[in-house]
């Protein structure tokens, strides 16, 4: 939020919110990259296997928008012909000056083209069921990790079903998740973030804010319950929708520059200050309750 007046409580937090969600312009980059990608893949007749995946596909993308993913989605038949070979190959004909890696093993296959200021990342996507028509599968697709270097399951179409039955529950929930992803990529550490952002997001699926009256009661609330969700994660651990391995397993990678126990405490200190706001903001202590708000979105402020 700008600073060059004074602001008032309800003004700085609906100002965070809105700062966290990307603008007309920033949405309407990414469609035409998106467009412009489907073009160059009309030539191997695959541009009607090509969606939108990720946070921006189910709208819970924040600011800054960097990077956006697409999936070329194939039949498994088509694994063994190695199809995702031509794709890249012809992705790096029609952008010989954007793309950034190129293909050296089986699971390094994904193509990434810079567009203005966005990323796109094309992965090739094999459909785990027969996939007759895109608009009518709700199956799974293997793509390539070539940071552990195997395929994985993932369910993006079951991942957008997700969040639109919990907005369903909790109409502020999207930009509040947004505020979160952004909030939580403000605290990373050597570009390691204390959450990842799509285990963050999943996390906060199942809260209710029903007994919230505006959105400091409904950032304290969602706070409080990532807290809780990572403190149950041990016997409880968060899926992807449609998936069965814990979401948090990355906590698990060595030397990573943020521990569980590390994140644990800082979301508990948040929650904790997240609580003392809504408290002071309902005994009519306005600026107590603006500075403890201070203290969490912008960790340089002072109590």
């Amino acid at each position: 939020p700008k600073m060059n007046k004074p602001v008032k409580l309800k003004q700085y937090v609906h100002d965070l919110i809105c700062d966290a969600s990307p603008t007309k312009e920033e949405r309407n980059s990414a469609v035409a990259g998106h467009v412009k990608i489907r073009a160059v893949l009309d030539a191997l007749q695959l541009s009607q296997n090509t969606f939108l995946s990720g946070s921006y596909a189910r709208k819970t993308h924040c600011r800054p928008i960097n990077d956006v993913d697409v999936f070329v989605a194939l039949d498994a038949s088509q694994k063994d012909n190695d199809i995702a070979s031509k794709v890249l190959q012809h992705l790096q004909t029609a952008f010989p000056e954007k793309n950034e890696i190129a293909p050296s093993s089986p699971f390094d296959r994904r193509f990434i083209a810079n567009e203005d200021t966005l990323t796109f990342d094309v992965v090739p996507a094999y459909a785990t069921q027969p996939l007759a028509a895109l608009s009518q599968y709700d199956g799974g697709f293997k793509i390539p990790d070539n940071s552990a270097n195997r395929w994985t399951t993932t369910f993006p179409h079951k991942a957008k079903k997700a969040i639109r039955a919990a907005q369903s529950h909790n109409h502020r929930l999207i930009p509040l998740i947004r505020l979160l992803k952004q909030w939580n990529y403000g605290r990373a550490r050597n570009t390691t973030k204390p959450l990842k952002s799509f285990h963050l997001e999943v996390m906060c699926y199942d809260v209710d804010l029903k007994a919230c009256k505006n959105d400091r009661q409904n950032l304290r609330a969602l706070i409080q319950h990532v807290a809780d969700k990572l403190r149950n994660d041990k016997q409880c651990p968060v899926p992807a929708p449609g998936g069965q391995d814990p979401l948090s397993s990355y906590f698990d990678e060595p030397n990573r520059q943020w521990t569980r126990v590390q994140v644990q405490q800082w979301l508990d200190q948040m929650a904790e200050l997240a609580k003392q706001a809504v408290e002071k903001e309902q005994a009519t202590e306005q600026a107590a309750a603006l500075a403890l708000w201070k203290q969490i979105f912008e960790p340089t402020s002072k109590p």
